[in-house]
């Protein structure tokens, strides 16, 4: 008979001994990094049905009924639904034998052959007929329950699926490798066809897929995983320690300062033992703790930028204001209803500098220069002060707006002089979109962006008129000469589109309108990422720019060296409090610091707490 040792993490750690917590808080991912095997469990299987009355049927069902664990074995066990790059395994790619078989799933002979096998396409023909069937589409609605359980949001979770190789998934007596959860789930992402201006998905017969959003969205952390388990190492990049950190707040703890001591061993500067698990700390302490060591080893303070999306006034009363507070649970779905849940993160704004997005630089990538004063509050970082905030106003999406606002976009227009100046024209429109444009051939989650381009001015304007004519129809519902702009697309088009953008010769009312919308779309797009959740702002030398909602006018906005973006500070006695990243239509590639060397701006320290 052979021995078999388990370490259990709920019976091996006496949970309420401070002191033996931290111990085994640093032992563990060293033994899931040298364990055989590592076994989840994430619940019994589902069986209190849905709305429609759907129940998880066993796996020992055959035949044509489908089940959840039918799915992964169809399409979770085969490499050609591993959508990772092989040669650099940290970026998530299209499966190109799938996107082939999606494009061609009934070719099997001509120019073709040879290129695409017929496993691949008796494959490819299963994805269509799995979701035609009903037990096909009760079960990815299942699987979709299974991936909102709250397993897959501990914090703990991370080193379970990171620090080993080989880590079985159970579900009441059903069980599979994780990698068949994602491969799972990568076959239904990128077997769909996905508009990102339409939440549907919609089969080649064209009928729309009941639940598919509903798995994309369930199922979005869990591919993430996947990443991480390509790496089987220890995090040595600042992008990926600050993204690491940004992670934390979509992820569950009962404990808040397991934010941060569950990710310990996953950083190479942190696993060294420099920063330990200490639970007779508050969690304040912890926090600060964490990013001050992070500043230290990198020289860098972006972690006090795209980690911040908490409100200022949920945030913790005794933590500094330039401190990330990880004491929330964001989730990414957007029907959560648990009691656990704070905020969505379609409810906090996206990070102006998000990783794969072309980089600004305003401190010109000079290293930081800080110092903590003894009460572990006080943060102290040299900086260029560049102006302070005259104006606020809405942005065109004000708080909790589905639609944008004319209104609001009217008053920008007259706040900016930029009625009748091209040259204000134009830096308004680039702030709007912070001069960035969002690229929708990326995957959805990735939100890649690209420098804004010249042709954004022409959208903005179709955008604005499309606004304006809107308000006016509202405005005059009786005026007999505006029926032609509400009856005919083609009017309607030629009214707002640019002349050279025209071409609606043989196109029907709704033809013209669609190619409006699709023409205005790219700039709307760009314009609603960066403005939700954020207002606009003009400087006393008059500057336009975005920053957070709390913002207020007296507030400076500085250029910290070591952060990408300038800041928001807010002058208070003899301090400063930190409000946030923004964007300003100046200095994005660190004219400011040439500006500082001739004396034309002020460098100093600024004290924050």
């Amino acid at each position: 008979m052979h021995e078999l040792v388990l370490w259990v993490d709920a019976l091996c750690i006496d949970q309420g001994n401070d002191g033996e917590k931290a111990v085994q808080v640093g032992m563990m991912g060293e033994i899931y990094r040298n364990a055989r095997r590592v076994r989840a469990w994430i619940g019994e299987r589902e069986e209190d049905g849905d709305a429609d009355g759907e129940t998880e049927v066993g796996a020992e069902e055959v035949g044509d009924s489908w089940t959840v664990w039918r799915l992964m074995e169809e399409f979770g066990t085969s490499t050609r639904f591993d959508c990772w790059d092989a040669v650099e395994p940290h970026k998530l790619k299209p499966g190109q034998a799938l996107n082939r078989m999606v494009s061609f799933p009934f070719a099997l002979s001509g120019s073709l052959h040879g290129h695409i096998s017929a496993p691949d396409i008796l494959q490819a023909d299963l994805l269509t007929a799995c979701w035609e069937t009903e037990s096909g589409r009760k079960s990815w609605k299942i699987m979709a329950k299974m991936l909102k359980r709250s397993y897959w949001r501990r914090v703990w979770i991370q080193q379970e699926l990171y620090n080993n190789r080989e880590v079985i998934v159970h579900c009441g007596l059903n069980s599979a490798p994780f990698e068949c959860w994602t491969r799972a789930l990568e076959a239904h992402s990128y077997e769909c066809n996905l508009d990102p201006s339409d939440r549907t998905i919609k089969l080649p017969s064209g009928r729309v897929r009941l639940g598919s959003q509903e798995v994309h969205q369930a199922g979005a952390v869990v591919v993430w995983f996947g990443l991480g388990r390509r790496y089987h190492e220890r995090i040595k990049s600042r992008h990926g320690h600050f993204r690491l950190l940004r992670e934390q707040l979509s992820r569950g703890a009962t404990d808040p300062r397991d934010k941060i001591y569950g990710i310990l061993d996953m950083v190479e500067c942190w696993a060294e033992g420099r920063f330990k698990a200490d639970y007779t700390a508050s969690t304040a302490q912890v926090y600060t703790r964490a990013v001050l060591s992070t500043i230290e080893q990198w020289k860098a303070l972006d972690v006090l930028l795209d980690t911040m999306p908490c409100p200022i006034s949920m945030r913790m009363p005794d933590l500094p204001t330039w401190c990330p507070d990880w004491n929330h649970f964001i989730t990414v779905s957007e029907d959560e209803s648990d009691a656990g849940t704070d905020l969505k993160w379609s409810d906090v704004p996206y990070g102006l500098n998000r990783w794969g997005d072309n980089k600004f630089d305003y401190s010109r990538n000079n290293i930081c220069y800080t110092k903590t004063e003894d009460d572990g509050r006080t943060l102290i970082c040299y900086g260029i002060m560049l102006d302070h905030v005259r104006d606020v106003a809405d942005s065109p999406w004000s708080p909790g707006q589905e639609e944008p606002s004319y209104e609001n976009l009217g008053r920008l227009l007259q706040l900016t002089g930029a009625d009748h100046d091209p040259g204000r024209r134009e830096a308004l429109w680039r702030t709007l979109v912070s001069n960035r444009a969002w690229d929708p051939s990326f995957d959805l989650t990735s939100q890649e962006f690209v420098p804004a381009p010249g042709d954004f001015g022409g959208r903005f304007e179709t955008w604005l008129e499309m606004l304006r004519l809107r308000q006016k129809l509202r405005d005059n519902p009786e005026n007999e000469s505006l029926q032609g702009l509400r009856t005919d697309g083609n009017i309607l088009a030629k009214a707002v589109m640019p002349i050279d953008q025209q071409r609606f010769s043989g196109k029907t009312s709704a033809e013209a309108v669609e190619q409006v919308v699709a023409w205005q779309h790219p700039y709307l797009a760009s314009c609603q990422i960066a403005t939700r959740w954020r207002r606009f702002f003009m400087t006393e030398n008059d500057h336009m720019g975005l920053a957070p909602l709390h913002m207020l006018p007296g507030d400076v906005l500085v250029v910290l060296y070591g952060a990408t973006l300038p800041v928001i500070l807010r002058p208070v006695e003899t301090h400063f409090e930190f409000v946030g990243e923004a964007y300003v239509n100046m200095w994005e590639r660190g004219e400011a610091f040439d500006l500082a060397e001739k004396g034309e701006l002020e460098e100093r320290f600024f004290e924050m707490r």
